[in-house]
């Protein structure tokens, strides 16, 4: 199955372009990248910075930087490095940053620019979280679910979209 960008950035309606990170940062669930660690911030507050900061590091591809892809993988927990990890072997790549690099190459300049100001909406229920937000893509809703690790977040569930395309999946569709 040949895979086109379009298949790509509908797999990740959600956060852009692309999910599932694998082998980066340790197999702690505790792993500190994503995390927000000011005293002041509220848990809310945490969730909804952990999750700009990965969608923007998914959008950026080639023009990102190499510390925002390792950030974008620190921020994720084992469960989501190994949805990530998937997502890697179908697009060849041979770490998370490769993974996260190669998704925000399929992005365009205008959804790179809404991950940016897009509104992230945050439940916090004790030591899970969940934020939603529009896809960059097409506006569908979509959701990443956080799990508290030490002070702050990590993702713990990649991006869902209620696209019928990708309902639910993480995974890049089939033509």
């Amino acid at each position: 199955m040949k895979i086109t960008g379009k298949m790509l950035m509908t797999g990740f309606a959600a956060t852009v372009a692309g999910l599932v990170l694998a082998s980066c940062g340790g197999d702690d669930d505790k792993a500190t990248g994503g995390k927000t660690t000011s005293a002041a911030a509220s848990a809310s507050d945490q969730v909804r910075q952990v999750t700009r900061d990965f969608t923007v590091a998914l959008a950026a591809g080639f023009g990102g930087t190499a510390e925002q892809r390792k950030a974008a993988c620190q921020a994720l927990s084992s469960a989501a490095k190994a949805q990530i990890q998937e997502v890697g072997a179908k697009l060849n790549t041979v770490n998370c940053e490769d993974t996260v690099e190669t998704i925000g190459t399929l992005a365009s300049d205008d959804q790179r620019a809404k991950t940016k100001t897009m509104e992230i909406t945050v439940q916090v229920d004790g030591d899970t979280a969940t934020a939603s937000y529009p896809a960059p893509r097409d506006g569908a809703p979509t959701t990443l679910t956080l799990v508290r690790a030490g002070d702050g977040w990590v993702i713990n569930s990649l991006p869902t979209s209620a696209d019928s395309a990708t309902a639910n999946s993480t995974t890049v569709p089939a033509p």
